[in-house]
């Protein structure tokens, strides 16, 4: 490899900057890094050739067009949407907590000690970073400026980094683009603690190539911008149009002629024709226009959407007889969520979790883990059954799991205890 090569390759690696201070540059990134990038193309004026140089370059780490493309391909079409709304709010809607190393999730209510570094991260936005950090969907990448308070203890707050902001070099280190500045600052100039990084490794490359968004640019470019030639086709093969007949003579009026082709053009805006033949108005088709082509082709491409985000095409019609609605396909979902909540989890522990507390304590000993329950719900019915089975058996579940499978307070009745009674003594013949 060139030198100039590798120089690319490594050019936000870096040290880090040992000296770096968690406060220092703080007020200007909080001011910069929501500012979203602008450029001089959009969505509107994609064409085949642009969509080829937005992702090669995106491959070689200048991936801001990308990431501009993607939240516009985001906005405009809902099916989209849906689907990275739907993949966003099944790891949100998972029960949280901060425990105790070895602690279960139904055991939370008895170890409260970390009750107020929990109320402190909520108060700081903590669900929104979340919320943002799950970008990554889309993009493959996403990341956050922690706002510290003075020596780290405390977190005032989070801050997101506008995707469009963050560049990689070509080993996949990130780098900031201040809109103002002309080159981008690698991360390795703050504090190692200064940024929470989250990414969607999917494959050993940059972060940039393994978004979803990235993968069906090319199906949003042939759903929204193939419309021409599919309307064209129509045209010809599709749409009817009217033929309007006229005697020679009339014909060759040219007032009578202009005042038809008027009244033509206010009902018949797809086309007419008008002929020399006897006068009369009617509807010509061709054939093949009750031709589906267009709407199966529009059908297909969301459900490639569907596939590749959600993993399957499952409907929540409960139509019969469909895969979607099959044990297979919610497996199939919930494998999704337990990854996104594992490698979420991942993510807070180490750049979040264990730093706050290292400042904090001074060690890590007795750090908590941020933990998501992502184990699906469960039929109460069938647990209940299942615990009264167990019972039956002379086996118990403790309480505090059952109240937190069951979503209710359940306590535990004491034993009934009853008053012994005295033996009565032999009687004798004489009644004594």
């Amino acid at each position: 490899m060139a030198v100039g090569n590798l120089l690319d390759y490594y050019k936000y690696r870096g040290r880090r900057n040992a000296s770096a201070k968690l406060v220092d540059s703080l007020n200007s990134l909080l001011r910069l890094t929501t500012i979203r990038t602008e450029h001089d193309d959009s969505v509107p004026s994609l064409t085949a050739s642009k969509l080829k140089n937005i992702l090669d370059s995106a491959a070689n780490g200048e991936c801001g067009l990308q990431a501009k493309l993607i939240g516009d391909m985001i906005e405009k079409d809902s099916i989209l949407t849906a689907h990275f709304e739907t993949r966003r709010e099944a790891v949100l809607a998972c029960d949280m907590a901060l425990l105790k190393a070895g602690t279960k999730m139904y055991e939370k209510s008895q170890h409260d000690e970390y009750a107020d570094v929990w109320s402190m991260l909520q108060d700081a936005g903590f669900y929104e970073l979340l919320s943002h950090l799950l970008d990554a969907f889309p993009q493959g990448y996403s990341a956050a400026v922690i706002d510290w308070g003075k020596g780290g203890g405390i977190i005032n707050g989070f801050r997101p980094v506008h995707p469009t902001n963050i560049r990689f070099d070509l080993e996949g280190n990130p780098a900031l683009q201040v809109p103002d500045e002309k080159e981008a600052t690698p991360l390795t100039k703050w504090h190692v603690n200064q940024f929470i990084t989250h990414y969607r490794m999917s494959k050993p490359d940059i972060p940039c190539k393994n978004g979803m968004g990235r993968n069906l640019a090319w199906l949003f470019f042939f759903k929204h911008f193939a419309r021409k030639s599919w309307v064209r086709f129509l045209e010809k093969f599709g749409i009817p149009f009217l033929i309007a007949r006229l005697s020679a003579a009339d014909f060759e009026n040219t007032t009578l002629k202009n005042q038809l082709i008027a009244q033509l053009r206010t009902f018949a805006s797809d086309g007419a024709v008008l002929t020399t033949e006897e006068g009369g108005v009617e509807a010509v088709t061709v054939a093949g226009h009750n031709n589906k082509i267009h709407e199966e082709f529009i059908r297909r491409i969301d459900e490639c959407y569907a596939l590749a985000i959600l993993g399957q095409v499952g409907s929540s019609l409960g139509e019969p007889g469909r895969l979607g609605n099959n044990e297979q396909q919610q497996d199939v979902r919930q494998d999704r969520r337990e990854a996104d909540c594992m490698r979420l989890m991942a993510t807070i522990n180490t750049q979040l979790i264990r730093p706050f507390w290292q400042y904090k304590t001074g060690s890590l000993a007795n750090c908590p883990i941020f933990v998501m329950d992502f184990t699906p719900s469960k039929d109460k019915a069938k647990l209940a059954e299942a615990v009264w089975r167990l019972g039956q058996s002379r086996y118990r579940v403790s309480t505090e799991q059952l109240s937190y499978e069951f979503g209710l307070e359940i306590t535990e009745e004491p034993p009934e205890v009853t008053t012994p009674v005295k033996p009565v003594g032999k009687a004798t013949d004489n009644g004594k």
